[in-house]
């Protein structure tokens, strides 16, 4: 569904951008031998590798939704409840990213549809996410996987007049913190972008081309415990087996750095923290140990640096390593629990034509047409 509606953007985008543009005189030197395929090439093809973003986003999809079966032993009795807090998980993390994405969607094309001929370029970011570590204190877990989990996160994003960068972000992150005779406890932190403005400048120092984004936006998250137990249902436990330990919405800060070295590999710096209007609760319960909560404001913080490298081949898709830290609590915005190993896919949206490529208006005749007279 993601993937769906960023390509339903880049589509849309692209068509009212190529409307809004000036139309020039039609082309009045012979058309090429081949001119369909000349005039084929011209046209911007905003979905060219929609494929590879299919392929990263969708089959990482699968494999987390696979995960949190297997990590918080949904399979196993008590039934219904392993299956209905499946469904709330993924309706929790999965489908209100979607949503939130297509409302955004809209508005963004609503207003920028008179006036896209400045938006230049856009790509779409994907992270796949290993968990190394949570919040929770593992020293007291008797879990020896304590920490391990999968996660993911994606972002939108598009330039507008070279120095106004405009996106759309989300993820989520869960990881296991006990599996015990009583039950199995996961930790998970969600949070959601849904409007980020970012001003973006660029520097060359020699060979080195440095791009800074600083900037902010509106932010939402929530941190979110899973219990499913061995045996009933625990006294106050709900059904769907999620309980929610903090969140809320509030503007805060984004912050990238991009810094493009000789052979065309990359180092990435990137920060976000987030006050959060929200709550925090004092204390998680005790079926939750060793898993702990604190009361007071809640932040969203995410840290992360990373290495980026070349494209491979005729491949779009551009690879990068990062080690990503999070968490959304009341402690202090420097600390950090979820620590993850990221592999992250970069997949470019075409939304220009070839430079230098003449321009061909719709309302003139096709080439292969005045070939044929």
């Amino acid at each position: 569904m993601r993937l769906l509606c960023a390509a339903a953007l880049a589509l849309t985008l692209c068509t009212s951008a190529t409307r809004a543009r000036a139309e020039p005189a039609c082309p009045t030197t012979p058309p090429p031998q081949d001119a369909e395929a000349f005039e084929d090439s011209l046209i911007p093809r905003p979905l060219k590798h929609a494929k590879w973003a299919a392929l990263v986003d969708g089959g990482w999809s699968v494999l987390m939704t696979g995960a949190w079966i297997y990590s918080a032993r949904l399979w196993d009795t008590p039934q219904p409840d392993g299956l209905l807090g499946l469904v709330a998980a993924r309706v929790l993390f999965g489908t209100s990213h979607s949503l939130i994405l297509s409302g955004q969607l809209a508005l963004f094309t609503r207003l920028f549809e008179h006036d896209s001929e400045r938006l230049s370029q856009g790509r779409f970011q994907n992270e796949w996410w290993v968990g190394l570590d949570v919040p929770a204190d593992c020293a007291q877990s008797s879990d020896p996987g304590c920490g391990f989990g999968l996660g993911g996160a994606s972002e939108l994003s598009v330039l507008v007049d070279q120095h106004l960068e405009l996106a759309l972000m989300g993820g989520w992150i869960q990881g296991r913190v006990q599996d015990s005779e009583a039950g199995t406890v996961l930790e998970a932190t969600w949070f959601e972008g849904p409007l980020v403005a970012r001003r973006l400048d660029r520097f060359e120092v020699g060979p080195v081309r440095i791009e800074t984004a600083m900037g902010g936006g509106l932010f939402l998250g929530l941190h979110v415990a899973q219990y499913h137990p061995r045996g009933g249902r625990p006294e106050g436990a709900s059904p769907l087996e999620l309980s929610v330990l903090g969140g809320g919405l509030g503007p805060g800060f984004s912050g990238r750095l991009r810094v493009s070295l000789p052979a065309d590999f990359r180092v990435y710096a990137e920060a976000d923290v987030v006050p959060l209007f929200g709550h925090s609760r004092a204390a998680a319960p005790q079926r939750l140990a060793p898993l702990s909560s604190e009361a007071g404001v809640p932040i969203w913080r995410r840290f992360a640096i990373g290495l980026g490298f070349p494209p491979i081949g005729d491949a779009p898709v551009r690879l990068s390593a990062r080690l990503v830290t999070m968490e959304l609590s009341a402690r202090r915005w420097h600390q950090t629990g979820h620590w993850m190993a990221s592999l992250g896919f970069e997949v470019p949206f075409v939304l220009d034509p070839p430079e230098n490529a003449p321009a061909i208006p719709p309302t003139c005749r096709t080439l292969s047409e005045k070939s044929a007279h």
